[in-house]
């Protein structure tokens, strides 16, 4: 199972990716730090999940989720982002979000979803 992390912290890529693969034999996990590196790393292998943070240094998770659903791609697309508003929910849905978590609390959700999307 292919997994794409967007997110600007190296911090939180480096923690989500080990909770991730400690969770989840088969995942191989890659990393982007900001919208440039995920379309490179988009255009480079498919993603069976990508996880996209909303605020990004170039730009957003939503211009990235854009960008997925526009070239038909077939991932499963996750927001995981500290801004779990109502408004930043919507907007996600709008997009075509698969689903969206709170980084604050959502981990074990996170889980549990990418092990059943095999």
């Amino acid at each position: 199972m292919n997994i794409l992390i967007v997110d600007d912290s190296k911090i939180l890529r480096n923690s989500l990716k080990l909770f991730i693969t400690s969770k989840i034999d088969e995942a191989r996990v890659h990393e982007a730090q900001d919208v440039k590196h995920a379309l490179k790393c988009i255009e480079n292998a498919l993603f069976d999940v990508i996880i996209l943070d909303i605020l990004l240094p170039d730009g957003t998770g939503f211009e990235v989720l854009e960008i997925i659903r526009n070239r038909n791609l077939g991932s499963k697309v996750i927001i995981l982002s500290n801004y779990a508003t109502a408004k930043f929910r919507q907007k996600a849905a709008e997009k075509g979000a698969d689903h969206f978590f709170d980084k604050s609390s959502d981990y074990e959700d996170l889980v549990h979803l990418i092990r059943n999307s095999r």
